[in-house]
């Protein structure tokens, strides 16, 4: 299982209003979202941080909706590296 934080970031987005979700493909279950967060700018791209709890291999879908630049949806591939 991974822990860890995950984020998207875009030039010029405003992220207060943001909310992630993400489901593993495999079954439909929506992960829990621990801690949600926009870092200090100054550096790199508008960006929106947060914590996903235990998550295994296989195809999960990231959805941010309530972001200025509109819905993002795109899923994300978790592979084991030998």
């Amino acid at each position: 299982m991974i822990r860890g934080a995950w984020s998207v970031g875009a030039s010029g987005a405003t992220w207060t209003d943001a909310v992630p979700t993400v489901t593993r493909l495999s079954d439909g279950a929506d992960l829990p979202i621990g801690r949600v967060w926009v870092p200090p700018a100054g550096f790199g791209l508008d960006t929106l941080a947060w914590e996903v709890g235990e998550v295994g291999l296989g195809e999960h879908r990231v959805r941010i909706e309530g972001a200025s630049i509109g819905e993002i949806d795109y899923v994300v591939k978790v592979v084991a590296c030998e």
